[in-house]
């Protein structure tokens, strides 16, 4: 488990509470997660869970953390496959809309995800990820790269097998010429 807070102090009190199997770095997180990715531990292919909370939101301003969330995303992205379950905080879901007589409100809008996740979740819809629950807390799966076979479990080539195809054609065939 790898964990990153800007504050020194928060760093310390948290390996004081954990085991020497979470590695918990004080700094940047921007910079951590592109490091990580970039030098991942070895036998470490992909994250399991990604959860993001840094970068207090400010929901009357949300769009900062928003789009340091996003670049925190983008960051660690190697290491983000389509099986990685991504998590961000603080991203309530809201809607505009106007009072209506009998109904309290009359949506506008439709509900979407807000606050720290925002920009995540439009990302998200472009690419056709999974969503799983969008509350206070946004999660999905396929945000990544999809999961490659490793070398030893693709099927081998046939070489007997292959060798009595016919070639494939590349162009299309010629008139017999007169």
């Amino acid at each position: 488990m790898f964990s990153v807070d800007r504050d020194p102090e928060a760093a310390v009190l948290c390996r004081s509470l954990v085991g020497g199997h979470v590695r918990i770095h004080a700094g940047d997180s921007l910079a951590y997660l592109k490091s990580l990715a970039h030098h991942p531990p070895a036998g470490l292919e992909f994250l399991d869970l990604l959860y993001l909370d840094s970068f207090d939101v400010d929901f009357d301003d949300p769009l900062p953390s928003a789009i340091h969330h996003l670049k925190e995303l983008l960051a660690i992205a190697p290491l983000v496959s389509f099986e990685t379950l991504v998590v961000v905080d603080d991203s309530p879901s809201s809607f505009i809309g106007v009072p209506d007589g009998d109904n309290p409100v009359q949506p506008i809008r439709p509900p979407r995800i807000g606050g720290k996740g925002r920009l995540i979740a439009e990302y998200s819809d472009q690419i056709g990820a999974e969503r799983l629950f969008a509350e206070y807390q946004c999660g999905w799966l396929r945000l990544g790269r999809p999961l490659r076979p490793s070398p030893r479990s693709r099927p081998r080539s046939n070489p007997a097998a292959s060798a009595g195809r016919r070639p494939r054609r590349t162009a299309a065939p010629q008139p017999p010429s007169a």
